[in-house]
């Protein structure tokens, strides 16, 4: 009574240290069952439009 994914479905974890929020990843579930998993990304990387 399983069901299968018809097409890749992408999430992105949250990271948190000290109660702050710290870092993304973003990982994406294949249809074939493989989970492919990007590198660790720490929010002080990132760049909003507020920064610019």
């Amino acid at each position: 009574m399983g069901s299968k994914l018809r097409r890749s479905a992408q999430f992105t974890l949250l990271t948190i240290r000290n109660g702050q929020p710290s870092g993304l990843q973003n990982v994406t579930l294949q249809t074939n069952g493989r989970f492919d998993v990007d590198d660790w990304v720490p929010l002080s990387a990132l760049t909003t439009t507020a920064d610019l």
